[in-house]
Formats: C-alpha cells, structure tokens, sequence
C-alpha cells in the first residue's frame, strides 16, 4: 500500500453553463424592454418654430391662460371648471379637433398641466402648447 504522496487533481471549471445564462437573460432583456409602452406629451421647447400644414390656429381651438387666472376658451371668459366640458362639446362638433393652449411664460406650471389634462380627459390627442414671451 501505497499511502505516501497522491496527486491531487484540480478541479476544471467550466463556464459553458454561464455563458448560457448570460444568453438567456441577454434575451429576457431585450424582449422585456420592447414591452414598454412609455407615453409622453410632444412638447416643442419655447421659441422654436413649430408650424402645421395648416400654417397657424385656424382650424385649432385656442385656449390662452392669463397672468391674472383668467381663462379664455376661443374669445370667451371661462372659469377653468368649465374646460372639460366646452372641450367635448367642441369635440362632439369635430372628432379632429386641435387644441392650441396658450400660456404666458412665468405660468406656473400645475396650471398648465391641469388644463391639458383637462383637454386630454374630454377625448382630445391633438394638443399643442405655445408659451407667450410678452410680460
């Protein structure tokens, strides 16, 4: 018997089984990302020139929010309660219908958002945002 000095072998690691995994989650990624479904606002940035084929707001309604809170829907003074309402009934008028919302620049900004969101609840997609640079 023999019991003096036995090689040892060293264990052989193998990475065939990681390279798998790293594939396999590769694939997970890139299918589970093409799942998104992130929706924003196309917002244009102040003083850049946006124009439709239309060439301006004739066939838009304009909603213009003032310094002092007032509200005007086309040329008429509303109360911002009343937004929701006047938009779908414009709406119901013409299924295409464009809102251009018009709003000073030192607006804050709670009030812009709750006016579009206003907009976007009567069922309206196409909405644009126009900032007035006059104090």
């Amino acid at each position: 018997m023999n019991f003096g000095e036995q090689e040892r072998r060293r264990p052989e690691l193998s990475i065939a089984s990681l390279i798998d995994i790293v594939f396999l989650l590769l694939v997970f990624f890139m299918l589970a990302g093409s799942f998104l479904n992130l929706e924003a606002l196309d917002l244009a940035a102040p003083g850049t020139a946006t124009s439709s084929a239309g060439g301006g707001e004739s066939d838009s309604l304009v909603i213009r929010l003032h310094d002092d809170g007032a509200v005007t829907f086309g040329n008429v003074v509303v109360e911002p309660d009343e937004i929701r309402e006047r938009v779908e009934q414009a709406r119901a008028e013409d299924a295409d219908l464009n809102v251009v919302v018009v709003a000073p620049s030192q607006e804050a900004v709670q009030r812009l958002i709750t006016v579009v969101d206003d907009i976007r609840l009567a069922g309206v997609d196409a909405i644009a945002i126009a900032v007035r640079d006059e104090p």
